[in-house]
C-alpha cells in the first residue's frame, strides 16, 4: 500500500468528572466507602512520516459515554481489590472505602477483572465508519500515593491515571468506489508476522496477549458504511512484517491492495492509508458458490478401451469461464487444468483424461484417486472454485503397436495383496519382429471371413488375431522353463504369456475352479456356450478362434473355431512340444497340455514388470 502515514498516539486522554458505582469489584472492603473521581491522559504527538498522504493526519481520541476501565487499588491498609469505573462526561467515578495514608493503583481499559482474557481475536465489528475502542488495549502501570485520601493526591487533586496504548492502529480511507453499494467485510492481513491474538489475557494488569493471528477480519452487524467513500479502523499488536493486504467486500464486487517490504507496527501509532480507487477498479465477484452435478463424487472411471465421454455438469453463471481442475492432492497442488466450456455441461472424452493423468505423473496402466473441481473466473480476474470432489481413474486405454499401428485392448489386474499383471485383451496379430524382420511366411495365418459375412462375423474374423506356430512365437528360442519371460513376436516391453501369468490371472478370479466364467467375452462364442454365465468381469475378452491342427499345410482348416481357444506358452514339455492353455465349450475350467509345436495356435502377450 502506498502512501503510509503514522501518528504516534501515545495514549494519555485528561478526563474529569462524576459518575455512579460500580458493580464490578471482586473483593469487598469492610468499613467506610466514599465516592472518587478518577481523570486519565492522553497526548497525541505527531510525527513525520515515511510516506506522505493527502488526507489530514487527524486522530480523535475521546471517552464515550459507557466507557468504563478497570481500577486496581491498595488501601493503607494493605487492602486490595478491583473495581470498575464508569465515564460521565468529565472523569470516571467509583466508589472505594475511605481512608487516609499511603495508596497504590493501577488502570486497564476496555474493563476486565484481574487475570481474565479480553477480545482481541480475529473477527471484529465496526458500526459505519466510527473507531471501534472496544479493541483499544490501555494500561497504566502501578503507582504509589503518599499522604492521600481515597482517590486524591497529596495536594487534594484527583487522581490521574496516565495511559498507555498496547496496540497500534492503522486506518484505511478509500474513496470513489462503486455507488450505492455497502462494505459487507473488510479483512487485514500480514505476512511474516501476527497481528490479533486467540487468547489475550490481563496479567498483573499487564497485557499478554497470544500473537498467533495473521489477519482480522471487520464485519458492519449495522450502518455498513457506503464503499464510495469508507473508513476502517484496525487495532493490531506491535509486529514486524513482509507485506500487508487489505481486502474489501460488497456483495457483487471486491477490492484488493496489498504493499510487499519490511513494515512495521509500532504500539501507541497511528498508520494511515488514503487511497482514491475508481469502481472500474473493484473486482465483480464470481459466484460465491456453485454446485458440480456431474459425475458423482467417488466415482470409479476406466479409460478403457472402448471410450465414452465422461460429462461434466455444473451451474454456470453469465459472463463466467469455467475450467476443470485436476491433481492428486485433495487442496488441489500442482494440478492440470481443461478449458470448459460456459454452458454449464461439457464432455471430456478419453484421451483428455488419459493426457491427464499422464501430466499428473500416473503411470499407464496404472490407477490413482484424483482430485478434481471446476474453477469459475471472469474478465476481472475474479474467481470461485466449487467443492473439492474426486474420482478413482484407471489408466487402461488401448495399446497401439508401433509395428503396424494395430490397436490392442488392455486389462489390468491387482490382487488383494497388491500384486499385478497387465495384459493385452486381445489376440496379437503381428506379422513381423519388433526390428522389423517379417515373420516366416508359412508359419502364421488368420481367419478369412467369408464373403457374404455380416459385420458381426467379420469382426469375430478380427478378434481371433493370428494363428502362429510356437517356433514363430518364439522366435528361434531353444527352450524356456517354466516362468521365463520370452519376447518372441510380442512387441518391446511386452512377453508371451508365461505359466506363471496364466497361474496368477486363474487364481486370482472370484471362483479359481472355474476362472473361463470371468475371462470369455459374452459375445464371439457357439450359443452353446451361454449356459456357462460367461460375463467377461476380468476384461480378457477370450473369443472362440479354434485352432489349426499344421500351420504349414495350407489346406489345414481351423478346427472347433466356435468353442474353443487355444493359447501357447513358451514353455517346452518333456514330450518335445509346448505348453498351451484351452478355453473349451463344455465348461469354465482352462487346462493346460502339451502340444505339437507345428500346430496354430493364438497368442497373448504380458507387459514386462
Amino acid at each position: 500500500m502506498k502512501n503510509f502515514d503514522k501518528i504516534c498516539v501515545t495514549a494519555i486522554v485528561v478526563v474529569f468528572g462524576l459518575a455512579s458505582c460500580s458493580q464490578e469489584a471482586i473483593k469487598t472492603i469492610e468499613g467506610e466507602s466514599v465516592t472518587v473521581y478518577f481523570g486519565a491522559t492522553a497526548d497525541i504527538a505527531a510525527t513525520k512520516a515515511t510516506l506522505t498522504t493527502n488526507d489530514e493526519a487527524v486522530f480523535n481520541s475521546a471517552w464515550e459515554a459507557n466507557d468504563r476501565i478497570s481500577v486496581n487499588y491498595t488501601t493503607p491498609a494493605g487492602e486490595s481489590a478491583v473495581v470498575s469505573a464508569e465515564w460521565t462526561g468529565e472523569s470516571f467515578k467509583t466508589t472505594i472505602p475511605a481512608g487516609h495514608g499511603n495508596w497504590s493503583y493501577q488502570a486497564y481499559y476496555p474493563v476486565s477483572v484481574e487475570n481474565s482474557d479480553v477480545d482481541f481475536g480475529g473477527t471484529r465489528t465496526q458500526y459505519g465508519n466510527n473507531y471501534n475502542s472496544a479493541y483499544d488495549i490501555m494500561t497504566c502501570e502501578r503507582f504509589n500515593v503518599s499522604g492521600a485520601d481515597a482517590g486524591k493526591n497529596a495536594d487534594g487533586s484527583n487522581v490521574v491515571f496516565k495511559m498507555n496504548r498496547q496496540t497500534a492502529i492503522t486506518y484505511f480511507h478509500i474513496s470513489e468506489g462503486p455507488a450505492d453499494e455497502a462494505i459487507v467485510s473488510a479483512k487485514i492481513r500480514i505476512e511474516g508476522g501476527n497481528i490479533a491474538a486467540s487468547t489475550a489475557g490481563l496479567k498483573d494488569f499487564t497485557f499478554a496477549p497470544k500473537a498467533d493471528l495473521s489477519e482480522i477480519t471487520m464485519t458492519f452487524p449495522e450502518q455498513a458504511p457506503k464503499a464510495s467513500d469508507f473508513q476502517l479502523w484496525f487495532n493490531v499488536l506491535p509486529t514486524k512484517y513482509t507485506k500487508i493486504t487489505l481486502e474489501v467486500e460488497t456483495a457483487t464486487r471486491t477490492l484488493n491492495i496489498s504493499r510487499s517490504g519490511a513494515g512495521e507496527y509500532v504500539a501507541a501509532n497511528l498508520y494511515k492509508v488514503v487511497k482514491s480507487i475508481p469502481a472500474d477498479k473493484w473486482v465483480a465477484k464470481v459466484p460465491a458458490k456453485f454446485k458440480v452435478a456431474a459425475p458423482a463424487d467417488n466415482a470409479d472411471i476406466k479409460l478403457d478401451y472402448n471410450p465414452q465421454n465422461l460429462a461434466f455438469e455444473w451451474e454456470a453463471a453469465e459472463a463466467q469461464t469455467y475450467k476443470a481442475v485436476f491433481s492428486l492432492a485433495e487442496n488441489l497442488s500442482s494440478p492440470v487444468e481443461l478449458e470448459l466450456n460456459n454452458t454449464g455441461k461439457a464432455e471430456l472424452s478419453h484421451k483428455q483424461l488419459d493426457e491427464v493423468m499422464e501430466k499428473l505423473g500416473v503411470k499407464a496402466y496404472h490407477s490413482a484417486k484424483i482430485y478434481w473441481a471446476v474453477r469459475a473466473s471472469n474478465a476481472a480476474g475474479g474467481e470461485t472454485i466449487s467443492k473439492v470432489r474426486s474420482m478413482r481413474v484407471q489408466r487402461i486405454m488401448a495399446f497401439t503397436d508401433p509395428r503396424d499401428g494395430e490397436v490392442y485392448r488392455v486389462m489390468r489386474l491387482v490382487n488383494k495383496y497388491g500384486e499385478e499383471t497387465i495384459w493385452m485383451a486381445d489376440n496379437l496379430r503381428a506379422t513381423k519382429y519388433s526390428d522389423g524382420t517379417p515373420v516366416a511366411e508359412g508359419s502364421y495365418r488368420f481367419s478369412v471371413p467369408a464373403a457374404d459375412a455380416d459385420d458381426y462375423h467379420k469382426e469375430w474374423c478380427r478378434l481371433r488375431g493370428a494363428y502362429y506356430n510356437w517356433d514363430a512365437v518364439v522366435r528361434d528360442t531353444d527352450a524356456a522353463a517354466a516362468g521365463k519371460q520370452v519376447q518372441g513376436i510380442a512387441p518391446d516391453g511386452w512377453h508371451i504369456a508365461t505359466q506363471d501369468d496364466w497361474t496368477f490371472l486363474i487364481n486370482n478370479q472370484p471362483n479359481n475352479s472355474q476362472p473361463a466364467k470371468y475371462m470369455r467375452s459374452s459375445m464371439y462364442w457357439d450359443k452353446s456356450v451361454e449356459a456357462l454365465g460367461c460375463d467377461n468381469s476380468c476384461g480378457l475378452n477370450i473369443v472362440a478362434a479354434g485352432y489349426i491342427w499344421t500351420i504349414t499345410v495350407a489346406s489345414h482348416p481351423i478346427n472347433v473355431e466356435t468353442t474353443n481357444a487355444y493359447f501357447w506358452t513358451p514353455a517346452l514339455s518333456n514330450d518335445g512340444g509346448a505348453f498351451v492353455y484351452e478355453f473349451r465349450n463344455g465348461d469354465n475350467v482352462i487346462p493346460t497340455w502339451s502340444a505339437p509345436k507345428e500346430r496354430g495356435y493364438s497368442v497373448r502377450c504380458v507387459l514386462n514388470n
